[in-house]
């Protein structure tokens, strides 16, 4: 292992990359596909969490398991596709909306564009008997096949 290698593996603070999540917010069933009813503990017990009873609460699994989802947890799917639910004031403290990714753009096809000015200039006659410029225009159309556009 290289020497900078070796140091970064000393280092004790990371930043975390920045990664757009897909995340929804839980309320009741229904809300997200992966949160199933949590029925271990009846309704009569009280979540230490939110305060709500235990029986209005969903139950997800996760890599590490499976968590409770209390009203109002935000239900993340992760770099793997993976599912875990995060708290409200984690969430916002951790996250912000993403700005939707901007629609690529179609690149222009300049061949094909290059291709259809030839033609319709040898229709109109305008390069018929001027070999400059049916040349030029060849030389273009042949340029731009080489940078495969």
């Amino acid at each position: 292992m290289s020497e900078p290698a070796q140091e970064q593996l000393k280092c004790n603070l990371w930043i975390k990359k920045p990664v757009v999540v897909e995340a929804t917010q839980w309320f009741y069933f229904g809300d997200h596909p992966k949160v199933t009813e949590y029925t271990d503990m009846p309704n009569i017990r009280i979540c230490k969490y939110c305060n709500r009873q235990m029986g209005t609460h969903g139950f997800i699994e996760t890599l590490e398991g499976g968590h409770i989802v209390c009203h109002g947890d935000w239900i993340i799917t992760g770099v793997q596709g993976e599912h875990y639910p995060c708290k409200p004031d984690i969430f916002e403290q951790t996250y912000e909306p993403a700005e939707p990714a901007p629609e690529q753009e179609a690149k222009p096809d300049r061949l094909a564009e290059a291709e259809e000015l030839i033609d319709r200039l040898k229709t109109y006659g305008v390069v018929k008997g001027c070999v400059y410029v049916e040349d030029a225009l060849s030389a273009i159309v042949q340029h731009l096949r080489e940078r495969g556009e």
